[in-house]
């Protein structure tokens, strides 16, 4: 999922892994491909049921990792898909804080429009 290969990915499901699989990390696979910036892979494992509210070891959701990236598109994508800030940080800040220190302007601007608190 972290490489991009939607086609190995959907093999892999059919296959049978574990959708929820996580690394050592304790990101799943929806979280590896989407702060890559990977949105078909994204979109293809919230078709199979990923837990699109799933949290790393250190409590953090996918939103925040992807709006850390500057990945609008695929940020766009999990919010249209019901994803939420949630995590340690419900209202988005945290995700806000990190997408503004790394310069991406347009993902605060959509985080904010999307809900996110300052």
């Amino acid at each position: 999922a972290a490489g991009g290969h939607k086609d190995m990915v959907e093999l892999l499901l059919d296959l049978g892994a574990d959708l929820e699989a996580k690394d050592r990390n304790g990101s799943t696979a929806l979280v590896c491909a989407a702060e890559r910036g990977h949105s078909d892979v994204v979109e293809l494992l919230a078709s199979r049921g990923a837990d699109l509210e799933a949290k790393d070891r250190h409590g953090a959701t996918v939103l925040a990792h992807v709006a850390a990236g500057g990945h609008r598109d695929t940020v766009e994508l999990l919010l249209d898909l019901g994803a939420i800030w949630g995590g340690n940080d419900p209202h988005g800040s945290a995700a806000l804080v990190e997408a503004a220190a790394r310069g991406h302007t347009d993902m605060v601007e959509l985080m904010l429009d999307r809900g996110a608190d300052l």
